[in-house]
């Protein structure tokens, strides 16, 4: 089964800098955390798929990012 789902993303950024956050993001926050600092969270979109074993085991190594 084919889907698209989101998943958290949280990065901690000092005020001022630049975060480049996917197009299709949703639900952002910015909380600053103390000392010059602010947390950014996000939903980001991920894309499942369906991944069957291979027969060589070579090829069973082989990763997708």
């Amino acid at each position: 089964m084919h889907g698209t789902n989101f998943k958290i993303d949280s990065e901690l950024r000092k005020h001022g800098q630049v975060l480049d956050l996917p197009a299709a993001a949703k639900t952002v926050s910015v909380e600053p955390v103390g000392a010059g600092y602010v947390r950014v969270t996000y939903l980001k979109p991920v894309q499942e798929i369906a991944v069957e074993t291979p027969r060589d085991a070579e090829d069973a190594m082989a990763y997708v990012d």
